[in-house]
């Protein structure tokens, strides 16, 4: 099984423990309620894609430690679970500038070591 951000690859063996992958996904994506975990089968479904069903609202967001944050100060780029790890890399690279993008890619790195980041 590969994990990437919200994409899971599965093996062969993986059909028999989806309900081990969804708390997995669940865990890893601080999402306390698993039923928020949605999945949708890929056509050939060896590929799971997920969402959770809560989005960062203002508040949750104000609620967030500054440590969450890429730009603390600014409260720019959260990177407080995977998903928005890989949004703020997404975001960064549309609107950043050089050393913007070299700060977030430095940040999700340290905090997801595992994460695959662009160079």
């Amino acid at each position: 099984m590969r994990i990437n951000c919200n994409t899971i690859k599965l093996e062969d063996q993986d059909y028999k423990n989806l309900e081990s992958i969804i708390s997995k996904i669940a865990s890893e994506n601080k999402i306390d309620d698993i039923e928020a975990v949605q999945i949708k089968l890929s056509a050939d479904a060896s590929i799971i894609q997920f969402k959770t069903a809560k989005p960062l609202t203002t508040e949750a967001r104000k609620d967030l430690p500054k440590s969450e944050f890429v730009f603390p100060e600014e409260e720019r780029y959260p990177i407080d679970t995977k998903n928005r790890a890989q949004n703020a890399l997404a975001r960064v690279e549309q609107h950043g500038t050089p050393e913007e993008k070299a700060a977030v890619k430095r940040k999700v790195k340290e905090k997801y070591p595992d994460m695959e980041v662009a160079k």
